[in-house]
């Protein structure tokens, strides 16, 4: 976690198949509790996917935790949250060079959105193709990818309906 004027800002980085590379960004405000000042509570924004190509979308609903500190120093930070979860935050090393500032602001590009939708349609596409083939067995491997197809365009019209409305 990076405090800097009452903003959260949390990273998890990955790779997606083991080549893919991305991350989850969260992004939110907090205010201190309790008296003893060693207590935050944390308002996050929906959670962001990010992947190349410019595609960045919401992937949850917005949440709250609540942090107490346990132990501080110079580099880390001990903290537990309100149902019992420990949490370990450290400063330096390569999360100080690696633009946390911009965590949870990024939005899907043109390129993304296009990316995404060619997908989607490719889904569509092979499933029309295997329904029209008439045989049982491919009318039952045609459901999986017209999932998909839909799951993507349902995903992309929760982002642009919701996904740029934001507490900011």
């Amino acid at each position: 976690m990076n405090i800097t004027e009452q903003i959260s800002l949390l990273q998890v980085a990955f790779a997606l198949l083991g080549c893919i590379p991305g991350s989850i960004g969260l992004r939110g405000t907090f205010a201190p509790q309790g008296d003893k000042q060693d207590t935050v509570k944390v308002d996050f924004e929906p959670p962001r996917l990010s992947l190349p190509g410019g595609i960045c979308l919401a992937v949850g609903p917005t949440s709250s935790v609540v942090l107490a500190t346990t132990y501080l120093d110079k580099r880390v930070r001990l903290g537990r949250g309100g149902r019992g979860s420990s949490f370990v935050f450290t400063r330096g090393g390569p999360c100080e060079s690696a633009g946390m500032q911009d965590v949870g602001l990024a939005r899907t590009s043109v390129l993304g959105y296009t990316i995404l939708l060619t997908l989607a349609a490719t889904f569509c596409a092979a499933s029309f193709l295997l329904l029209s083939s008439g045989t049982v067995w491919s009318k039952v491997i045609a459901a999986p990818p017209a999932l998909l197809g839909v799951a993507i365009l349902f995903g992309l019209w929760l982002n642009i309906q919701f996904g740029t409305k934001s507490k900011r």
